[in-house]
């Protein structure tokens, strides 16, 4: 692959446009960390969090921080964005000048109201360093953080060793963590994001028993992508929120998604309206309504793997003659879905039972499965659950007799999920 020609073909074709004025450090980055910042003041400790991982195990770093605004932000935001952009001039100022470390800011509060949001902020950011690997003629890899996360000391490390032993990974999704400090966020807080993250990780776990290939998390603070498939699959979207979900699974429709479990993001609990779904949104929708935090029932996905486990008979036989089989909301839901022409065009254009299989995935991929999930909900009368139980229904499901206590607190239950998603493949 010639790569300076492909970056070239997405600079020139794809690539948002920026003014930037400041001579970049020739340090040949092998990572390059990308931080939207927005309305968030001193960013230090993530700085600090970053430095940390490199001193721990030195990796051509360079962190860019876009700081960022709609036009027409008040004057609280302005002031904020001037303290982030001080915290990231001051902690460069104490750097070496010989380091393989760097980290520089790029401003714009005046983006278009229409876009302005994390999306185009990512976009800019890894747009830019593409920019900055394009110069080099080499490959690189792009990793996503926001400006209230930190990372554990080997973070840094794992990213390089891991896309270098595994050349066909396009992007990885990082094992997380939320903070868990009381002390800092106070009970309630702290109580309603071990019950949202317990939701996060079931509803993978669901999608894992499920046999789906698309059963990872997508976390904005929490991946990174080979920069040669960031410009082959057309780079970041400009979405408001759930630019992470439609990035990463985008390279699950089109490439390879790996999971990296051997180091950890540590996003933070805070309550946040800065977009208009997502953990800080929903953790203080929740607070502000006193509603406890809930997820899907388990019911959704029982219901569901009949039709996912009769692919074979989906790939041999018509629609009709098979769907006598399925729930009848799972029916209507693909039925309203036009799954009879799906099918039909999966096995045109297939050769075989392995590239029909990939091709409905491709039809029936995770945006439709959350539509599904919404309507069985909806239509179907399947209302959510607490995530405890639907933590107990998914041990009875795969056989589990040798887990936690039931009666266990949420905290100790997120614990016990948290270290089964830090072993390689291993499920409920």
């Amino acid at each position: 692959m010639d790569l300076a020609k492909v970056y070239r073909h997405y600079l020139d074709r794809y690539a948002n446009e920026f003014s930037f004025d400041r001579q970049i450090p020739d340090i040949n980055p092998e990572l390059i960390v990308v931080i939207p910042c927005y309305d968030e003041g001193d960013i230090t400790l993530v700085l600090k969090s970053l430095y940390a991982s490199y001193i721990f195990c030195p990796v051509a770093t360079q962190v860019i921080v876009v700081i960022n605004a709609p036009e027409g932000a008040d004057a609280g935001v302005h002031q904020n964005n001037a303290m982030s952009l001080h915290s990231v001039q001051q902690f460069s100022g104490t750097l070496a000048e010989d380091t393989g470390f760097d980290v520089f800011a790029i401003v714009n509060n005046a983006m278009p109201p229409k876009h302005a949001g994390v999306g185009l902020a990512r976009k800019t950011g890894m747009d830019l360093a593409v920019r900055i690997l394009e110069k080099k003629h080499k490959e690189g890899v792009l990793v996503c953080l926001d400006a209230d996360s930190l990372v554990a000391l080997n973070y840094l490390s794992a990213l390089k060793d891991y896309f270098q032993k595994n050349k066909r990974c396009d992007a990885v999704s990082i094992h997380f963590e939320h903070v868990l400090d009381v002390k800092r966020y106070g009970v309630d807080v702290i109580k309603t994001v071990v019950d949202y993250e317990l939701h996060l990780r079931l509803f993978i776990h669901f999608q894992k028993w499920l046999g789906l290939p698309y059963a990872f998390q997508t976390i904005g603070s929490s991946m990174a992508v080979k920069a040669s498939s960031y410009v082959l699959y057309g780079g970041m979207n400009k979405r408001k929120a759930g630019e992470d979900f439609y990035f990463l699974h985008k390279f699950g429709d089109k490439g390879k998604v790996c999971e990296l479990k051997n180091t950890c993001v540590f996003p933070s609990p805070r309550i946040s309206h800065r977009v208009p779904f997502g953990t800080g949104k929903a953790i203080g929708d929740a607070l502000k309504e006193k509603k406890p935090v809930l997820t899907y029932n388990p019911m959704t996905f029982e219901k569901l793997k009949p039709l996912i486990t009769s692919l074979q008979l989906m790939y041999t036989n018509n629609w009709n003659i098979i769907k006598p089989g399925f729930d009848k909301d799972v029916i209507s839901f693909f039925e309203e879905n036009e799954i009879e022409k799906a099918l039909e065009n999966c096995k045109q254009n297939s050769k075989d039972f392995a590239g029909f299989q990939k091709r409905f995935f491709q039809w029936f991929n995770a945006f439709k499965l959350m539509k599904y999930c919404h309507y069985v909900r909806d239509k179907g009368g399947l209302h959510d659950v607490k995530p405890k139980n639907a933590y107990a229904r998914l041990l009875l499901l795969s056989n589990n007799t040798t887990d936690t206590d039931l009666t266990s607190d949420g905290e100790k239950i997120l614990f016990h999920v948290r270290n089964i998603d830090k072993q390689e493949d291993i499920i409920f």
